[in-house]
């Protein structure tokens, strides 16, 4: 009886914490959403968004004109390497 016990604890315990886990993803991804919300409508605001990262110049075309088409704002990329 003990060990049914301990296994029914357990697994109440397993259910909590799953609880627990789901309700903290749930509200993170509730602040990113926020989060980018605010970016996006301050970027909107200034017509532009800056950008440092050490992507390729091949590739700084495919990351500006899709962004720019798809939120309107333009994109000042930098590229740095190393």
């Amino acid at each position: 009886m003990i060990v049914k016990d301990h296994t029914i604890f357990k697994a109440k315990i397993f259910a909590i914490a799953l609880l627990v886990l789901a309700i903290d993803v749930l509200s993170a991804s509730a602040d990113w959403q926020s989060d980018w919300d605010n970016t996006l409508a301050a970027a909107k605001k200034e017509n532009m968004v800056t950008v440092i990262t050490d992507v390729t110049a091949s590739m700084r075309d495919a990351l500006t004109m899709s962004f720019q088409s798809k939120y309107g704002v333009q994109v000042d990329l930098f590229c740095v390497l190393g």
